[in-house]
């Protein structure tokens, strides 16, 4: 089977520590994310024109904190609410690495006997350090490999993704992914704290942090033409696409993000091995 490199990070700015790889402590029976069938075709020439060739599943909502500790036996997110007393299951995990997302894939697949869509190895773990996102059981550095026609789950291409977000092939062509109307189907800064902010945004976190702005179980806002929910905004989905840095892509905006950054069109990229209460996933599965 054809393999296909996608990345070596060093990751020299962070202080890391190299230990074991791998959680062979996976529960038998899961709860598997639930996902929905995007057909293959072109959107209309006003809704970008961008096409698939192969029918593909997509996560119906962002990987939860509840399915990602199930599967992985750790919560990173910052937004967690302890777990232990009932906590945030329902809300999207966050503050994981691309690494964690791909090993999360990697480990689901193992689980439900499909096989590895990711070759993982030369893992290297963050240490803490006091940073609230640097968790040591996060991957901050690996080599990984793609089994290009394996039946595991991925992450989505970023094609894929903005397809998906327009609805596919009869979408129509909206803004966000679903509605020209933000506050219809996205938490952003604006509408996820205990008040709607006004004014210009200005990468004024203070003013988001004392208002409490934090993300929000997935699904309650409006999906898309193909019941996908929280493709604009609540967190950064990470993809399988790398940019010209070359660093991973990120779509979909989020709850501290402006309402620019939450557009169907909009592409973010960031460091493999960068965490934050703002960068989650979703699942793809070609059919």
């Amino acid at each position: 089977m054809p393999k296909k490199m996608l990345i070596i990070v060093l990751a020299s700015v962070l202080s890391l520590g190299l230990i074991g790889c791998g959680n062979d402590d996976i529960a038998e029976n899961i709860d598997v994310p639930e996902m929905v069938l995007v057909e293959a075709g072109t959107t209309s020439e006003d809704n970008g024109s961008i096409t698939v060739e192969e029918d593909f599943y997509i996560g119906k909502y962002h990987v939860t904190q509840a399915e990602f500790e199930e599967v992985m036996g750790f919560n990173p997110s910052l937004f967690d609410g302890n777990l232990l007393f009932g906590g945030n299951p329902y809300h999207p995990v966050e503050n994981v690495t691309w690494y964690d997302a791909v090993k999360y894939c990697n480990e689901l697949s193992e689980a439900e006997g499909l096989e590895k869509y990711y070759e993982i190895s030369y893992i290297e773990y963050l240490e803490d350090d006091g940073e609230d996102w640097q968790h040591s059981q996060s991957i901050g550095s690996a080599k990984v490999e793609e089994n290009e026609g394996a039946n595991g789950y991925r992450l989505p291409t970023e094609v894929e993704y903005e397809y998906a977000a327009r609805g596919g092939k009869n979408g129509e062509a909206t803004t966000y992914a679903g509605s020209d109307n933000i506050d219809e189907i996205a938490w952003y800064w604006r509408n996820s704290g205990d008040e709607y902010l006004d004014g210009d945004y200005n990468y004024n976190f203070d003013r988001i942090e004392n208002n409490n702005c934090k993300t929000h179980p997935v699904g309650e806002k409006q999906a898309n033409e193909l019941g996908i929910y929280d493709m604009s905004g609540n967190v950064w989905d990470w993809t399988n696409t790398l940019s010209d840095g070359p660093y991973p892509v990120e779509r979909g905006g989020s709850w501290s993000y402006d309402a620019g950054s939450c557009e169907v069109d909009y592409r973010y990229s960031l460091s493999p091995s960068t965490g934050g209460s703002f960068l989650g996933f979703r699942l793809t599965k070609t059919r």
